[in-house]
This record gives structure tokens, sequence and C-alpha cells, in this order.
């Protein structure tokens, strides 16, 4: 950022903050970005996405949603059935016919597994077409149907990570099937059996899963305050992904331990050949609300300190994209020259949509927005990649203000806008 941009920038933010401007909304641009800032026709949903998985040029929608409609089409319009489960192509964004099951509770977590072969989903639900499958399912992504695979968590299931040999499940469970595993659980991904082997004993809901690309270890984050008794690893731990022994993860002093005035959860993880992202969501001013990078050796690489819960993260080529309501970045100011301080959030000009350098963290200029949308208000709440494209999902009801409800599609090829002009003061 240049100097004369930085000075109207504070002139803008403390007329703003005053009142006496209108910034303009939802500018959208694409520069410094490995998608286009200019969201590509797709079909859209009818309430909120929570999760999302790519697999084999098909991207699955999971959430509250009870039908999906056409690009452009306004609520209750043209809409079909799709009971909290979808999927739509990922080059055309059009709804996928084929697929179509009735879930009969909240969809969570979904995640393809490493080979292409299978869709897991996790969530609220207890049956699948009337078929008993308790918080988690599976499907054969060769035709769509269902199959035997049942752990059965006894409650929700938030967080879904299969690697060839398991697959993890993370969310506010206390038994798999008849065997006691609170929080965290290791599967089977032939079976459905427990991994009795794996057993850490975390004191709190999990909400993310991730690991490396190596699969030396395995990354869980949540409301946990202690991992097997000790208070160092906190909303963030690095597991073993055999024996759940804990490992090197120096990048948690990062995090603040947890205090009457600051509560930091994690409730993202992704990672990319060499790095693993994690995002956070914060309740407390100044307590940590951003991003993250952390090396193969669980050390820190960079840390943002934006503030306005962090919900999503994916990774595109060299970009870290981000879904949240960013409205005050100072923390980073020091060090990042494109970094801005406090837009007046109260006021609808959070930044929901985000991207950032994976090498060294700071702010890119790729900002389509949404709007805050139904529920918690929040916006993006998930987002996933088929590598060259950013999938988002949320309880969002507008991208760069124009209808587009739930789901959002950005391409590497979609034509940019260019950047909306300032209103003047």
């Amino acid at each position: 950022m240049t100097r004369n941009r930085t000075f109207i920038g504070l002139i803008i933010t403390a007329l703003t903050m005053a009142g006496m401007v209108a910034l303009p909304a939802a500018p959208a641009f694409a520069q410094q970005s490995t998608v286009s800032g200019t969201v590509a026709t797709s079909w859209q949903t009818n309430s909120v996405v929570y999760a999302l998985a790519s697999a084999n040029g098909v991207v699955y929608l999971g959430g509250d949603f009870t039908a999906v409609r056409p690009p452009g089409a306004a609520p209750g319009v043209s809409e079909t059935a799709r009971t909290r489960l979808a999927a739509f192509n990922a080059t055309t964004g059009a709804l996928i016919t084929t697929f179509n099951h009735n879930i009969n509770g909240s969809i969570r977590a979904l995640a393809a597994s490493p080979d292409g072969t299978t869709l897991y989903a996790g969530g609220d639900f207890t049956t699948v077409d009337g078929i008993s499958r308790s918080r988690v399912a599976a499907f054969k992504l060769s035709d769509g149907s269902l199959t035997s695979w049942a752990p059965s968590p006894n409650a929700r299931v938030n967080a879904i990570y299969p690697t060839a040999q398991s697959v993890y499940l993370g969310g506010s469970f206390g038994m798999i099937g008849t065997i006691g595993r609170r929080w965290i659980a290791a599967i089977n991904p032939a079976t459905g059996s427990l991994r009795t082997g794996f057993a850490p004993v975390l004191n709190n809901v999990v909400y993310a899963l991730g690991g490396t690309a190596s699969g030396d270890r395995i990354y869980a984050g949540g409301a946990f305050t202690s991992v097997n008794a000790d208070t160092t690893w906190h909303a963030a731990v690095a597991l073993d992904p055999t024996t759940a022994a804990v490992q090197p993860f120096s990048a948690i002093s990062a995090i603040p331990p947890e205090s009457a005035s600051c509560i930091s959860h994690t409730v993202v993880i992704r990672n990319d050949a060499t790095t693993v992202y994690f995002g956070n969501e914060g309740t407390g001013w100044g307590c940590f609300d951003g991003t993250m990078a952390v090396n193969s050796d669980g050390s820190l690489r960079w840390q943002s300190q934006c503030l306005g819960a962090t919900m999503a993260i994916e990774v595109v080529g060299n970009q870290l994209f981000a879904g949240s309501h960013t409205h005050d970045c100072q923390f980073d100011m020091a060090t990042d020259p494109d970094a801005f301080p406090e837009v007046g959030w109260s006021k609808g000009l959070s930044r929901h949509l985000t991207n950032r350098s994976t090498l060294d963290g700071k702010i890119g200029a790729w900002s389509p927005n949404t709007n805050g949308g139904t529920g918690g208000g929040l916006g993006p709440r998930v987002m996933a990649t088929d590598g060259s494209q950013l999938f988002v999902g949320g309880e969002f009801t507008t991208v760069n203000g124009k209808t587009q409800q739930g789901f959002a599609r950005f391409s590497s090829t979609t034509p940019s806008s260019v950047p909306a002009r300032p209103a003047g003061p």
C-alpha cells in the first residue's frame, strides 16, 4: 500500500466511523489472486451450507437446506427438492440430478477419500433414505449409492479427515457404537470399526481435523483446553496418526490460552504440500480471530491477527482464501502494508472473503464479498477446492450484491470485474 492509499484509507475510515461517508458495497476484483473475484454461474440452496467436498469433477454440498434452485432464481422459484445433501457439476455449477438422498438431520462435515471412491458425511442425522446411519455415512462416488459403512457415533460429528489408513472423526460424541470414545476417533475405512489404539484424552469438543501432506501427523482443533491432562495443548494439537501420541507443535504459543477475557477456538484446518493452515474464531477484543501457517515440524511460519471470526479457509495455488467477517487488521499493519484498521463491522462493511500469500501471510487484493445472510449472520461457513476453483458455502444470500444463496463458485477462468469506484465523502 502506498503512502497516499494509507492516508486516504485512514481518512475514509475515520469518516465512516463518524457516520459521514458510505462506502460502496462489495467491490469485486481479482488482482493478485489465483481465482477470479467474479462469481461463476451455479445453482444455489434455500438455506445454510455447512460442508463442501470436491471429487471427480463434482462438488458436494451438505447443510440444513431442503431445496436447490437455478442461478438467478429468487427464493421459492424453480426449486428442486434436495434434503441436506446435493451435488453440483464443478465446471458448470449445474445440479446433478442422479445424486439424491434424504437425510433427516443437519450435515456438518463432508470429505472425499484420498482415492476418490468414497464420500463421507457427518452431522446430526440418524437416517439416510430411511436407513439407520447415526451421525456418519459413506456414499460410493461411482454411482452415489449409500454403503454399509456405519461406525455410529452417538452425537454430532463436526469434522471428518480421511486418510488411506483411517477416517478420523471429530465432534461432540462420547461413544462409537458401544465403545466409549470422546470428542475424537479413528475409524477403519473398510469395516467401520473403531481403531482402539488411537485414544487421546481431550476435555472438550473438536471442530476441525487436518493433517500434514506426508501423513506423519494429525491435527485436531476445537474448544478443548487440555490433551492428556496437559494444558499446553489448547484449541489445537498435533497427534501421531496411529498411536495418538502428542507431537511437537511449538506454534501453539500463537493461540492464547483460554481466559475470562479471551477465548480462541480452532474451527478449520487445511494443508498444502509443505504447510498446515489454521483458522480461529475468537471471543474478546484482540483475541486471536485470524489465520496462521505452521511448518511440517510444527513451528510457526506466519500469523495473521485480523479480527472477525475466521470460519473457513482453503488453499488454491499460492493463496490462502478465508471466509470470515474481517473488519480490523490493525495488529498486522506493522508488517503488512495492505492491512487495514477498523472499518466498522456494525455497519456491514466487513470483508467476508479475503486472500493471503501462503508464503508470508500478507493480505491480497482479491475482494469479492457476501452478505452476512441468515442464521448467525457470519456469511461464509466453509470452503473447498478442486485444485483450480474455490467453492464457498455458508448462510449468505448475496454475492457481490446479487442473489446467490448458500453456495458460490469462483473459477480461475471467469472474467474479473473492475474495482468499484469509491463513493466520495
